[in-house]
């Protein structure tokens, strides 16, 4: 299927769990993100693929076809997916095969937050050796408005997302953020279910983006690095964190690792306590609770 009606253009994004390409739909003439994840299976003695293992597979499909009923301006909207054995790997395997999953989504700016937060560090410069604070809040603002727009309505439907980044959040050049990459999503367990989605459990061909838990760990809440249970207010420590990125320019990966920890351990840097927190004071008083180590005492999306 994914040869007959799609014609790949180009290279979009790797993760941990698959590769996303631009493709042209050759029925509608539409581009959409194609991603492609791939899944060992097992196969009992008989060459078939086990019980377990199909169940495993029909799971993960119902999963993604919960995703493709999400329909909200902020979040990237999923379509269908679908799945076929990688005949490659089937030749050289006996005792397992591979399938790809595809799940097909709409297109998106290419531009990201994390490229967005990169651009103005440049433009910006040290926002400690000023006076004046160089950022523009409020339309910083602006754009966590829409992310946490989007998070608050994945939370109605009962899902987590469980690895919000910059990197899974798209601009496009109206300054409108559209959350995407569900690839870790999960049931919620105030919903009546605390089973993970697929996409993330032994049967991936690839490793894990992050080993402790599921998460980017810079972005990932305490309870995600434990690996303990965890309920939507993990996405708001994300959340949290990336409202802290936008607010105040962080310039090396060293400083994004110090500033991060600091936060975890309930310190702030001096200059957002004495410029930002002065300035803004409902701001920092928000989150802080956003990232507090107890996830009862996080407000809600």
């Amino acid at each position: 299927r994914y040869r007959s009606e799609f014609k790949e253009l180009s290279p979009l994004g790797r993760g941990g769990f698959g590769t996303v390409f631009r493709c042209e739909n050759a029925l509608d003439s539409r581009e959409y993100a194609i991603k492609k994840i791939w899944i060992k299976s097992q196969l009992g003695l008989d060459g078939k693929v086990t019980k377990h293992f199909s169940q495993k597979l029909h799971r993960v499909l119902r999963e993604v076809k919960i995703l493709a009923l999400l329909d909200h301006p902020n979040i990237v909207r999923y379509y269908t997916a679908w799945l076929e054995v990688d005949d490659d790997e089937a030749k050289l395997l006996t005792t397992e095969e591979r399938h790809i999953l595809f799940i097909q989504m709409q297109l998106c700016s290419v531009q990201t937050l994390a490229d967005f937060l990169g651009n103005r560090q440049l433009r910006v410069g040290n926002v400690a050796s000023t006076d004046s604070y160089a950022v523009d809040i409020p339309f910083a603002l602006r754009l966590f408005g829409q992310i946490v727009k989007g998070v608050k309505y994945v939370h109605k439907q009962g899902l987590i997302h469980r690895d919000l980044k910059p990197q899974n959040c798209f601009i496009d050049d109206g300054g409108n953020v559209k959350v995407g990459d569900f690839g870790l999503s999960r049931e919620s367990s105030t919903a009546g279910s605390i089973t993970a989605f697929g996409l993330d459990d032994n049967a991936l061909g690839g490793e894990a983006e992050n080993t402790a838990g599921v998460g980017t760990r810079a972005y990932a809440s305490p309870e995600q690095m434990r690996g303990t249970n965890y309920d939507a207010s993990t996405d708001v420590y994300s959340l949290g964190i990336i409202l802290f990125e936008l607010c105040y320019p962080l310039y090396t990966t060293h400083e994004r690792y110090k500033e991060f920890s600091g936060i975890r351990s309930g310190h702030f840097p001096s200059y957002w306590i004495n410029k930002v927190k002065t300035a803004f004071p409902t701001l920092h008083d928000i989150l802080v609770r956003m990232v507090s180590v107890t996830p009862s005492k996080r407000p809600s999306a």
